[in-house]
């Protein structure tokens, strides 16, 4: 609350404003500052740093677990700045906590928005990469996810998280011998990173799994079509049905 006073001082400061409007409560008790609409100044500076006030604010309540406290701050954010990519991800995330599953995917559609908007313009972004992966996943698009995360990769290689991330995404797209590498690569650059030993381990497994059952298919394909050969050589009937 402190932080979201001392930003609307100095906000209301710099645009030259005499008075200010009364702060409304909302009624989950998150207060939303005013401002002065005929600045210019509070439009442009002021409003993104109250949207900034309210996505901290936002992030503060959600790590509490006060989801729908976190929720209006999040909407409070994004009337303010409609742009704030991150604002559009933590609500989504807080929608879909509180059950409310069409919100979140609105929400996580406009922040696939957001984040592409803002890379377009400064693309040297490895955290946006890394949210937009998140929303992405979220939607259940993960080959885009994947290569967010290796964009994300390739700006920050020593980042054990992007990893991780990366090889959790692979796992979703059954791509287990891409998921084995990332997790290794996590840790090469976090050798006590636990979750990504277990899920290298898991990895591993899955990609025998999934060579054994490969080789199944091929040993069954194989046999079929030998079958079909002896079926054509003996007149039209398999092996066993001869009399």
């Amino acid at each position: 609350m402190r932080k979201i006073i001392l930003v609307l001082v100095a906000c209301t400061t710099l645009a030259g404003c005499g008075d200010r409007n009364k702060s409304a409560q909302s009624a989950s008790g998150v207060s939303v500052p005013g401002g002065d609409p005929s600045s210019a100044v509070s439009v442009e500076g002021g409003a993104k740093s109250q949207a900034q006030a309210y996505l901290e604010k936002g992030n503060e309540l959600y790590q509490k677990n006060e989801d729908k406290s976190a929720a209006v701050a999040y909407e409070e954010a994004i009337k303010l700045d409609p742009d704030l990519a991150q604002a559009h991800l933590k609500l989504g995330l807080t929608y879909y906590v509180i059950g409310s599953r069409n919100d979140a995917e609105k929400e996580f559609k406009a922040a696939v928005e957001a984040y592409q908007k803002d890379l377009r313009s400064n693309p040297d972004q490895s955290q946006a990469q890394f949210e937009l992966a998140e929303a992405y996943n979220k939607l259940g698009k993960s080959e885009e996810a994947v290569r967010a995360l290796k964009e994300a990769v390739r700006m920050v290689p020593d980042d054990s998280d992007y990893y991780f991330e990366l090889g959790t995404t692979y796992m979703k797209l059954t791509q287990y011998q891409e998921a084995a590498s990332a997790f290794q690569k996590a840790l090469e650059i976090e050798p006590d990173n636990f979750r990504a030993q277990e899920a290298l381990q898991t990895a591993k497994d899955s990609q025998q799994r999934k060579q054994a059952v490969m080789k199944q298919v091929q040993e069954q394909a194989r046999k079929k079509e030998e079958d079909a050969k002896k079926i054509k050589i003996g007149g039209g009937l398999p092996p066993g049905l001869k009399q």
